[in-house]
């Protein structure tokens, strides 16, 4: 039996997707005993007001840029892990999984959402993240 059909990865996927993430995807990898998915963390309007607010009172520097990447940035990608975290850890409480999350990238830009790779396991401890990334070529 594959540790995919145990984990039910549509209930999974639907829990992710009602909590907040967005365009949940699925990877294939070629051990059966993960269970992958890759999705975004849309930050609201008031999670970019805070962390400009939280900018604005702790940055002494005048340099635009130090004020948006050492503060703003910061702040969103925390509070982006924070957030998924708490909804990875609901799932590993209900179905007993091991879990790994990995920040990909943010859109710094635009500072509209986080991107992340969800590694589940239901056996093994030891979940390698840089052979799942390189296999994945992330």
């Amino acid at each position: 039996m594959k540790v995919s059909d145990i984990m039910n990865k549509e209930s999974i996927e639907e829990f992710l997707v009602c909590n907040g993430l967005s365009e949940v995807e699925k990877l294939d990898y070629k051990d059966e005993k993960f269970l992958l998915f890759k999705c975004l963390y849309e930050f609201d309007e008031d999670e970019i007001d805070a962390a400009k607010a939280y900018a604005d009172d702790e940055c002494e520097e005048k340099d635009i840029d130090i004020w948006r990447k050492k503060y703003i940035i910061s702040y969103l990608k925390e509070l982006a892990i924070d957030t998924v975290e708490e909804l990875i850890e609901e799932i590993e409480e209900k179905l007993q999984l091991k879990w790994k999350l990995v920040f990909l990238c943010m859109d710094e830009e635009n500072m509209e959402f986080s991107k992340f790779l969800i590694v589940f396991n239901k056996y093994y401890n030891e979940i390698n993240i840089q052979q799942i990334l390189k296999y994945l070529h992330l």
